[in-house]
């Protein structure tokens, strides 16, 4: 059955909304967790977008090896508003980080690259007009961040996914089948070792829900079940403990995220995500 669903820029003005509300206009945190044993020895990581005057925003980053945090890293980018950043470390120890740059007409997905103190940025998609927002993160088993986001491309915000290939990400693909409502704030993970993807759509009883799908050869099965066993509880706690042994400097964050090797198949969340009970879901 087909939505009657708003227009493209009431669609936008959703999306945003929805971005501010999820990620806050003061403070959000988000956890990237790999899963025990994917990695080397412990340590965690930890990324937040700082506000600066005339409505622009920094970058930061550290890394935090026992119990102390490395000084703060600054992000070498161009001034502009710098909004939503995920982190995520991989087996040799490379350090990626990706957030979405928003400027007057475009919100571009971006991403760094860090080895041994050296980053190297730029764009995730070729698309003109860009209007991404929300990214996700995952390692996978091998050690290959995958990423999914929110765009719209057409009319209405779709759920978008690319891996690393070594050298750049690959053409971006997407995820949830296209439908006439907007799929918007994904978050990931690995369950037995295939990473998954969950993202809230719209039912046709127009509620929004949980979907989710599983990637089984590089393409995106749409689960009809629940999702994974998922400790929301076990991880906001542990994102609580971490929250409070930040560096000094991340506590005047506008956004943020933490990365740890501490377990669990959950790579990437946000706070809205506390209470969600998924439904069954039709469209």
């Amino acid at each position: 059955m087909k939505l009657a669903m708003p227009g493209r820029k009431q669609v936008m003005s959703e999306v945003l909304c929805v971005q501010a509300l999820l990620f806050g206009l003061l403070l959000v945190a988000l956890l990237a967790i790999v899963p025990a044993g994917a990695c080397s020895p412990s340590q965690e990581a930890a990324v937040w977008a700082t506000p600066l005057s005339g409505g622009s925003t920094t970058i930061w980053y550290a890394e935090k090896n026992g119990t102390d945090w490395s000084t703060p890293s600054l992000l070498p980018l161009p001034k502009g508003l710098h909004v939503t950043p995920v982190i995520a470390l991989d087996n040799n120890h490379v350090i990626w980080i990706v957030w979405v740059e928003q400027t007057k007409d475009e919100s571009i997905l971006r991403y760094a690259q860090i080895k041994k103190g050296h980053a190297v940025t730029g764009r995730v998609t070729t698309w003109k007009s860009e209007q991404s927002y929300a990214p996700a993160i995952v390692i996978d088993v091998q050690g290959k961040p995958l990423i999914a986001w929110s765009a719209v491309v057409e009319q209405y915000a779709e759920i978008y996914w690319s891996s690393w290939n070594g050298a750049t990400w690959e053409s971006p693909g997407l995820v949830n089948r296209k439908n006439e409502s907007p799929d918007i704030t994904p978050f990931m993970g690995l369950h037995g070792g295939v990473p998954w993807v969950s993202w809230l759509g719209v039912t046709a009883a127009h509620r929004y829900v949980q979907f989710q799908a599983h990637l089984l050869h590089n393409r995106w099965d749409i689960d009809k079940s629940t999702l994974p066993s998922i400790n929301i509880k076990k991880f906001i706690s542990h994102l609580s403990s971490i929250d409070k042994q930040l560096p000094g400097q991340a506590a005047k964050r506008l956004m943020g995220a933490v990365f740890s090797r501490s377990g669990g198949e959950i790579q990437s969340l946000t706070e809205r995500f506390v209470q969600f009970q998924p439904a069954k879901r039709t469209r």
